[in-house]
């Protein structure tokens, strides 16, 4: 999707996107999946893990190229029987990989919000995102403070929302959505 917007002009299809990512997470599904390494008496997990039940999972992905400086971002989101519910795919032009993942994290925000999803995980592979989102409303990074008033805005409308850090190898549906 992102290749054709930069690369040929034709401007992403919601509805293509979606049907991509259904192709996609039907042929990780047929896969077996590859068991997790143990590292320092440290088990990694290497695929999707559902939601708790109730819960709403968000994929957030982003894909950056430096030069132009545009950011190709994906979301997705699943219940917790790993059926595909909604997502969303595009391009927006940001001064850094930091804020591309803030913007995508505000905008996972709005769809959960616009969709009435009332108790949701935000995951997202930017681990120093997560860790912000987990402090709370406490700390104030320069470069995306006005992402974050409307991060936090966004928050305080949802009654329970968790956060998850995911390795990009436990995200590649959406990985491969944003790329």
């Amino acid at each position: 999707v992102r290749n054709n917007w930069v690369y040929q002009n034709q401007h992403p299809n919601s509805k293509g996107v979606i049907n991509q990512a259904l192709l996609a997470t039907s042929e990780f599904q047929q896969i077996d999946a590859e068991p997790a390494t143990q590292t320092e008496s440290q088990h990694m997990n290497t695929t999707w893990s559902p939601p708790l039940v109730g819960f709403t999972k968000i994929n957030c992905e982003a894909s950056f190229l430096a030069k132009t400086r545009i950011r190709a971002y994906a979301t997705l989101v699943r219940n917790c029987e790993n059926r595909l519910m909604n997502g969303a795919s595009a391009s927006i032009i940001v001064p850094s990989p930091l804020a591309a993942n803030a913007s995508i994290i505000m905008r996972a925000y709005r769809m959960a919000l616009e969709e009435a999803y009332h108790l949701v995980i935000i995951e997202s592979d930017s681990k120093e995102l997560i860790k912000f989102l987990v402090q709370g409303p406490t700390t104030i990074i320069r470069e995306i403070k006005f992402i974050q008033l409307d991060i936090w805005a966004y928050a305080n409308q949802l009654p329970a929302i968790k956060y998850s850090y995911a390795k990009r190898e436990c995200n590649t549906t959406t990985h491969v959505v944003a790329k």
